[in-house]
């Protein structure tokens, strides 16, 4: 059960590292669209018999004139075949003129940065605080059962330690 929780704790420390960054450690990219793709990826599980598709991610990726960096975005979408969201983004990322792009200082020199929010001329594309609340409800899941596997079974084990 520790081992669970240690383990449940390490997956919690990068999405709980990126849903508590703060908008000032962010810079901008900005820069003209040089191209932008959806891809849906399928994830195998083993069947029965064979493998079988367990779940899709939509992969929105795009590139800027100005930077030899790839952008992606990517979020599970289950068992649909396209993802309307992702095919707005696209849609408003080829009209816009220009892009910003805004990412984490930190990964600057990076190939492939997290990003955190998208603008146009035209306006937000992607927005910071709705980025930030996709990856906090797995964060907190992941915490709160690192914590009650590390702490239920201490409770049985060392009842002095909760006052029993």
């Amino acid at each position: 059960m520790y081992v669970l929780g240690v383990t449940l704790l390490c997956l919690s420390i990068p999405s709980l590292l990126d849903s508590l960054t703060p908008r000032n450690s962010l810079i901008p990219l900005k820069g003209t669209l040089e191209s932008c793709d959806i891809n849906i990826l399928t994830t195998l599980g083993k069947g029965r018999f064979r493998s079988e598709p367990k779940s899709r991610e939509a992969e929105l990726t795009f590139y800027l004139y100005e930077f030899k960096k790839k952008f992606t975005i990517t979020e599970n979408i289950g068992s649909e075949y396209r993802h309307v969201p992702y095919s707005i983004i696209r849609k408003r990322l080829n009209q816009a003129d220009s892009i910003t792009v805004w990412i984490e200082k930190s990964q600057l020199e990076d190939w492939e940065p997290k990003v955190f929010q998208i603008e146009s001329e035209k306006g937000l594309i992607l927005d910071f605080e709705t980025k930030q609340m996709v990856e906090r409800p797995l964060a907190v899941f992941l915490v709160l059962g690192a914590i009650v596997c590390i702490l239920f079974p201490t409770y049985f084990f060392y009842p002095k330690l909760f006052g029993r």
